[in-house]
């Protein structure tokens, strides 16, 4: 079944903090993927449909925003949760998206040469 998406979702793995209005506690989740209408990620926690969070992106500069809660699924051990942005200034929506997406490049270059130095390590461990 085809869904109806507005925006394109970009995977990501990028930890993030998330607190509901109003409280002080804050958890540790992992952000699964980013679009200009809002965020999905997983969570020890089960957050209601509705709910007003925040959630802050770990990158660097850290990056707060606002949304509601438009689902919450149980998935193995932990929760998946969809959050649509309350957020309007869509520029400030696309930098996101941006630094998220440069953050994975990044990432996957990163991995790539660790991996090369670890190969070329064996090779000449074995020589």
């Amino acid at each position: 079944m085809p869904e109806n998406r507005r925006f394109y979702r970009h995977p990501a793995h990028v930890p993030i903090e998330v607190w509901q209005e109003r409280e002080s506690t804050h958890h540790l989740d992992q952000l699964n993927n980013v679009s200009l209408g809002g965020v999905a990620f997983e969570s020890d926690t089960c957050w209601k449909p509705g709910s007003i969070i925040t959630f802050r992106v770990l990158l660097n500069p850290p990056c707060d925003f606002t949304g509601k809660v438009v689902w919450c699924r149980k998935h193995d051990e932990h929760f998946e949760v969809g959050v649509q942005f309350l957020e309007k200034n869509s520029a400030t929506k696309e930098k996101l998206v941006d630094d998220v997406c440069q953050f994975e490049i990044y990432k996957k270059i990163w991995l790539r040469l660790l991996e090369d130095l670890y190969e070329s390590q064996l090779e000449y461990s074995i020589v």
